[in-house]
C-alpha cells in the first residue's frame, strides 16, 4: 500500500468553486500549493470541448511532491448507481466538474506504482464531499490520506508513438492514454519533473508549453509542425536577408574606399602640379631680375 494525502477542487450542489481547494494536503507548504493549484487550474480550462465521457489525466512534479488525478464533469466518474446522479447538477442544473487527485511524496527508491482509475477517485470524492454536497456553507478539508494499492507491474514506456515538438512531447489522445499516464507517473514519482496533461484540445495551452507531456488532438500536432517548419523558413529569410544585406554593406564600403582613393590621388597630383608650376615661375622671375640688373650696370 501506498499513502497519499487527497487533493480535490469541485464546487458543490449550493456553493461555488472556493478560492483555495475543497479538499487540500497538509503537507504541503502554501507556496507550493499555490503552484499547484495554477497547474490544476489550467488541467481544467475549454473542459465543454473535452469528448463525451472522457477525462484529463495530470502528474505534475512540484518540489518534492507528485500530483495526479484526472479532471472532468463529475458523471464522467460515476458509475452505473443511480445515487450519484445527485452529485452531477449543482442548484441551477448546470452540470458540474471537478478535479480529483492525491498529493504523493517522490520516492526514488520504490520501483511500483499505485493504482489510480476513475472508480478509485470516484470512491475518494464521495467519502470526503457527500457531507458537505448539500451545505450552502462551504467546508473546506485539510490533510485528509488514503491507502493505494500497487500496480502488479512497473509500467514500460508506452507502444503510442510520440513525437517532440518545440520541447513538448506530444501523444495523440486516446491511443494509449492510461499506459501513458501510468509511464509519466511512473518517472515523476522516481524523481523527474513532469508536467503532464490528457486530452488537450486548446492549441494555446500548447503553445504556452504549462505541460512538457501531453495528449492531443492530431490537428493540434499537425498545426505545431506548421508553426516549427514557418518558424525555420522565416529563420532562413531572415538569414538570407542578412546576407544580402552584408555583401552590398562590403561592396558599397568598397565603392567608397575606391572612390575615396581616386580622390586622394587625385588631389596629390594637382599639388604636385601646382609646386612644378610655381617652381618655374620662380626662376623665371630670378632669371628675368639677374638679366635687369645686368643692362642696369
Amino acid at each position: 500500500m501506498r499513502k497519499a494525502e487527497v487533493l480535490i477542487h469541485t464546487r458543490t450542489k449550493q456553493c461555488d468553486f472556493p478560492s483555495q481547494f475543497t479538499v487540500s494536503p497538509s503537507m504541503v507548504d502554501s507556496d507550493l500549493m499555490e503552484k499547484i493549484r495554477k497547474q490544476v487550474l489550467l488541467s481544467t480550462s475549454s473542459i465543454d470541448s473535452l469528448p463525451e465521457n472522457e477525462v484529463r489525466q495530470l502528474v505534475y512534479s512540484c518540489g518534492n511532491y507528485v500530483i495526479a488525478g484526472m479532471v472532468s464533469f463529475l458523471k464522467n466518474f460515476a458509475d452505473s448507481n443511480t445515487d450519484d446522479e445527485r452529485f452531477f447538477y449543482d442548484i441551477k442544473g448546470r452540470v458540474i466538474f471537478a478535479f480529483v487527485g492525491l498529493v504523493f511524496e517522490k520516492d526514488e527508491t520504490n520501483q511500483k506504482i499505485p493504482t489510480i482509475n476513475k472508480n478509485i477517485l470516484w470512491n475518494i470524492f464521495k467519502d470526503n464531499i457527500s457531507d458537505i454536497w448539500e451545505r450552502t456553507v462551504i467546508e473546506l478539508k485539510r490533510g485528509v490520506t488514503a491507502e493505494l494499492d500497487f500496480e502488479n507491474e512497473t509500467p514500460l514506456e508506452p507502444s503510442a508513438k510520440a513525437e517532440n515538438v518545440l520541447g513538448v512531447t506530444m501523444y495523440l489522445s486516446g491511443s494509449d492514454d492510461s499506459s501513458i499516464f501510468s509511464y509519466w507517473l511512473s518517472r515523476a514519482l522516481n524523481g523527474e519533473n513532469v508536467s503532464f496533461c490528457s486530452n488537450i484540445t486548446d492549441i494555446r495551452r500548447v503553445e504556452d508549453k504549462q505541460f512538457n507531456v501531453i495528449t492531443t488532438t492530431a490537428n493540434i500536432i499537425q498545426r505545431m509542425k506548421m508553426e516549427v517548419s514557418s518558424a525555420k523558413k522565416q529563420n532562413h529569410s531572415s538569414q538570407s536577408h542578412e546576407h544580402n544585406s552584408s555583401s552590398e554593406k562590403k561592396t558599397s564600403e568598397s565603392i567608397e574606399k575606391t572612390r575615396l582613393t581616386v580622390q586622394t590621388n587625385s588631389t596629390d597630383t594637382l599639388q604636385t602640379s601646382l609646386i612644378i608650376i610655381a617652381a618655374v615661375l620662380l626662376f623665371i622671375i630670378i632669371t628675368m631680375t639677374v638679366l635687369i640688373i645686368r643692362l642696369l650696370t
